[in-house]
């Protein structure tokens, strides 16, 4: 059996190291070996309780059940970190710029609003028998103010319009 091994391994040589390995002055070649093989040192067998641990800690299926306890393991760890409560906070603040056509408005006057004023008992108050009425402010339009986006930004830095935030 050695001596068929021997001359297969001759064979596979040869078929690598030649485009013909049949060619007729390759045929009859022997390979000789330049090195002598060397004897394996001897290895001194486990004991049986060795051999199972390592049986035992090599197995696929121990080992991937240890990993799955691993990971039931985080995942305990995670849903116990999930229960626990959540804070968050948030900020934050913003102004606005305002601009475009505006109404410009003349000098304020006050007039009558038409609505008497009125005692505790509902009835109307009056000064020499004329009844007084609540005042009212009246300013008229008197033109038309363009403002345009330098205006916006301006009023966004001087916060003219601030934001109120919503809660």
């Amino acid at each position: 059996m050695a001596q068929t091994l021997q001359l297969q391994n001759q064979q596979i040589l040869k078929n690598a190291i030649s485009k013909n390995p049949l060619a007729p002055n390759l045929v009859n070649v022997e390979i000789i070996p330049t090195e002598l093989p060397f004897r394996p040192e001897a290895i001194e067998a486990p004991s049986f309780e060795e051999a199972a641990r390592e049986a035992f800690a090599k197995r696929p299926e121990l080992q991937e059940e240890a990993l799955n306890l691993l990971n039931a393991d985080i995942d305990v760890k995670a849903t116990r970190n999930a229960l626990l409560p959540i804070a968050t906070l948030t900020a934050q603040y913003g102004s606005v710029g305002l601009a475009g056509d505006a109404p410009m408005r003349g000098a304020t006057t006050l007039v009558s609003s038409g609505i008497p004023i009125v005692d505790a008992n509902g009835i109307p108050v009056s000064v020499n028998n004329t009844p007084i009425f609540a005042p009212a402010s009246s300013s008229p339009i008197t033109g038309t103010v363009h403002t345009g986006f330098p205006d916006a930004m301006s009023s966004v830095s001087t916060t003219i319009f601030p934001i109120t935030p919503f809660h």
